[in-house]
């Protein structure tokens, strides 16, 4: 009997332990991310900036006239440019294809799962074109050549179309698209 009695005893205490309710995990809310510009360089037709986050999973730019009004947060995450994180959150950008010389407003917007912020306005300006300076010198001309030199700064094309003497002179995108190209510098 005193062996039922301890076999008893045993399961009781057996039992309390297996229905302690073991304590749950606490569920923490989940980081607001932070999302913040940093102005790099500005050029004649683009415009390079960094995008620094945290508690971010995904996170997307918009570069706007400085005139536009700012869109929302939502709009920004729906219609702007995704960017690839790197593991510290941050992302080097090459906004390209503006205008020169124009101001242009930067925004941001940064997510987890469950939260959205946004970031500072950028505001930059690209530069303004340089002027392309052109200068053809006539090196020797002989009854059937012509040797010339062309020398340029600031082009990015250049193009030459040898015609008779007329009296009208072709526009230079005429030039541009019938003429023979040569490498910008000074070209003989």
């Amino acid at each position: 009997m005193k062996k039922y009695a301890f076999l008893l005893l045993s399961a009781l205490a057996l039992g309390f332990v297996g229905c302690t309710e073991e304590p749950k995990e606490e569920v923490k809310p989940e980081a607001t991310p932070t999302i913040a510009l940093e102005k790099g360089l500005e050029d004649v037709d683009a415009v390079s900036f960094t995008i620094a986050t945290t508690n971010a999973t995904e996170a997307r730019y918009m570069v706007l006239a400085d005139a536009d009004e700012a869109p929302t947060l939502e709009a920004i995450m729906a219609e702007g440019v995704a960017v690839e994180l790197d593991a510290e959150g941050r992302a080097e950008v090459t906004a390209e294809g503006l205008e020169a010389e124009t101001s242009y407003k930067v925004v941001a917007a940064a997510k987890n799962r469950t939260k959205l912020a946004g970031s500072n306005t950028l505001y930059v300006t690209t530069k303004a074109q340089a002027e392309v300076q052109l200068e053809v010198e006539i090196v020797q001309v002989t009854h059937e050549t012509m040797n010339f030199r062309v020398n340029s700064a600031n082009a990015e094309k250049i193009a030459y179309l040898v015609l008779y003497a007329s009296k009208e002179t072709p526009e230079a995108s005429y030039v541009m698209l019938n003429g023979e190209q040569i490498e910008p510098g000074s070209k003989e």
